[in-house]
């Protein structure tokens, strides 16, 4: 009994891997969606190749933390950087996976979302060639 009701569960996925699937189709053919998606890795694309040519001018710890009270809390290691950007482009692959299940729903709140990542990703790449450039 237990393995029908498993091979019915891993059923019903194949359905939704496919929808996802015919989603994704969809979400292409979107200008704002692609657009969002040219400019978010283009910027992270870009930011990470100014990190990875200012590697040997960046000191051994870099302000991150602003948030945190003035001093020796505030500073990391430039490894932070990536994780940074690494952070912030899983975030942004997960927005867009919620954005091709929020399509279906709602086109107006798929926009949205679909901005609010974009302005995600742009914040985060300002925030991190500020950060550089300060330093440099």
């Amino acid at each position: 009994m237990v393995n029908i009701k498993l091979f019915q569960r891993f059923k019903n996925m194949a359905i939704n891997f496919t929808d996802i699937k015919t989603k994704m189709n969809l979400s292409w053919q979107d200008p704002l969606f692609i657009w969002s998606t040219r400019i978010s890795f283009i910027s992270i694309g870009l930011t990470l190749l100014l990190l990875i040519f200012t590697w040997k001018q960046l000191p051994p710890q870099l302000p991150l933390f602003y948030s945190l009270p003035w001093g020796e809390e505030q500073l990391t290691n430039p490894f932070s950087f990536g994780i940074f950007l690494g952070l912030t482009l899983v975030i942004y692959c997960f927005l867009s996976i919620s954005i091709l299940l929020i399509r279906s729903v709602s086109r107006l709140y798929a926009q949205i979302l679909t901005i609010s990542a974009t302005v995600l990703v742009l914040m985060s790449v300002y925030a991190i060639i500020r950060i550089i450039l300060l330093i440099i």
